[in-house]
């Protein structure tokens, strides 16, 4: 197990150029669809009364149009790996969209529950989801070779 951290810490925190373009360009980009997500459910749940009595449809709404946006943004400028067909890194990038946005619909319906502001809860909800969905799409939606033969121990032995 130790042996498996530290093969993922190399090939993963310690290639510091490639992950600090990666990080720099995925904030960028998240940056772009949070204020889409943000500003949509601004939008949705402050003008149409049908949205304001349905937050978390709003919000999954919100959600997934700046999904759209982020992924195809992240294929061809964060990540810059066409290595799958589109449609099977789509449903990779949609499987992590789905387990960031569940996760973000557990959280947001308890801290309502608990009554904190839903403005807030959203985004709070967009910095936990940021930091897993970076790490869950580097490390399988939009992979590299290099950082597959890294885990493995295949590559990366004079890290």
């Amino acid at each position: 197990m130790t042996d498996l951290v530290e093969r993922f810490l190399k090939a993963y925190i310690f290639r510091k150029r490639a992950t600090t373009v990666e990080v720099v360009r995925y904030g960028i980009v998240g940056g772009f669809a949070a204020c889409i997500e943000f500003f949509s459910y601004f939008l949705l749940t402050r003008t149409f009364g049908f949205w304001n009595r349905n937050l978390l449809f709003a919000h999954a709404v919100s959600f997934l149009s700046a999904n759209i946006v982020a992924f195809t943004l992240h294929r061809f400028w964060t990540f810059q790996t066409r290595r799958h067909a589109l449609a099977h890194q789509y449903a990779r990038y949609l499987s992590v969209t789905a387990t960031v946005l569940l996760g973000g619909e557990v959280l947001f319906f308890l801290m309502r529950r608990f009554g904190f502001d839903d403005l807030l809860v959203k985004l709070i909800i967009l910095g936990v989801g940021a930091a897993m969905s970076f790490s869950l799409n580097k490390l399988w939606t939009f992979h590299s070779r290099w950082y597959i033969d890294a885990l493995k121990g295949t590559r990366g032995k004079n890290m």
